[in-house]
């Protein structure tokens, strides 16, 4: 299970840019703290919001602390650098359901067609992800916009430039 706290994952603000097309409403801000669309100014000293307004804010702030703070990495508002901003943190969870109780796989399955029987083309984390792959797969593609192909196409011939 990976997933970002922010409205907006940083590569949706980075296809964004090299598209140069407007972000979605209400998911990133300008320097000046107020909302943006534009991808750059976000880059260029603004920030992404956290989903779910203050509840989304406080589990941000969680996952910072345990996947920053405890695993030696980079936190906020303690970057010295551009390059130190990178030191990205990681956190693994491992629990065993079996140590715990013995009916987990049935509870869960029981949980997840509760959630889908709730209403038309209902998802469960990481099934849209898994039907695209799958699609892809099967046609042999994975579409890549254009500007983004390009500069793939660049580091590969020249390296990464800063």
């Amino acid at each position: 299970f990976d997933m970002a706290t922010s409205a907006i994952a940083l590569f949706g603000l980075l296809t964004s840019k090299a598209q140069n097309t407007p972000l979605p409403s209400n998911v990133a801000y300008g320097k000046d703290g107020g909302w943006t669309t534009d991808a750059a100014e976000v880059l260029d000293g603004g920030a992404i919001a956290t989903f779910g307004g203050h509840k989304g804010a406080g589990l941000a702030l969680c996952i910072e602390l345990l996947a920053g703070a405890l695993s030696g990495s980079a936190v906020l508002g303690l970057v010295e650098s551009k390059k130190s901003a990178k030191s990205w943190g990681h956190l693994f969870i491992a629990i065993d359901p079996n140590a715990l109780t013995d009916d987990f796989e049935s509870k869960t399955a029981s949980v997840i067609a509760a959630v889908k029987a709730s209403g038309d083309n209902i998802r469960i984390p990481g099934e849209r992800s898994a039907n695209m792959s799958e699609e892809r797969k099967a046609v042999g593609i994975m579409p890549v916009p254009q500007k983004i192909w390009e500069s793939i196409v660049l580091t590969a011939e020249h390296g990464i430039q800063n």
